[in-house]
């Protein structure tokens, strides 16, 4: 297994207002954290985003993708909040 660099990307923070992208799970390979985030997400797209407010969400990085696509995540009305390493350590997030 390869060893990770402490400024890899390992999870992420996510938060918007509208209907979760669904194809930023492909597109950034990426995955819930936790059950309520994915059930935060169902009630995003059940609702068509009609909330109280912008939700979070933590997703894991996986398929060797360790740096959000952070302008595409915008173009859905999201933003990348923040980035975290293996360790749980915040990490820079710089646009792409």
């Amino acid at each position: 297994m390869a060893r990770r660099r402490k400024n890899e990307i390992d999870r992420i923070r996510v938060s918007g207002s509208t209907p979760f992208p669904i194809d930023m799970f492909r597109y950034d390979c990426c995955y819930p954290v936790s059950e309520p985030g994915s059930g935060i997400i169902a009630d995003t797209i059940a609702d068509n985003g009609i909330q109280h407010g912008a939700v979070s969400v933590d997703l894991f990085l996986r398929c060797g993708v360790r740096i959000p696509t952070v302008r595409r995540w915008e173009s859905f009305g999201w933003a990348v909040d923040e980035a975290f390493n293996a360790l749980g350590t915040s990490v820079p997030v710089e646009g792409r």
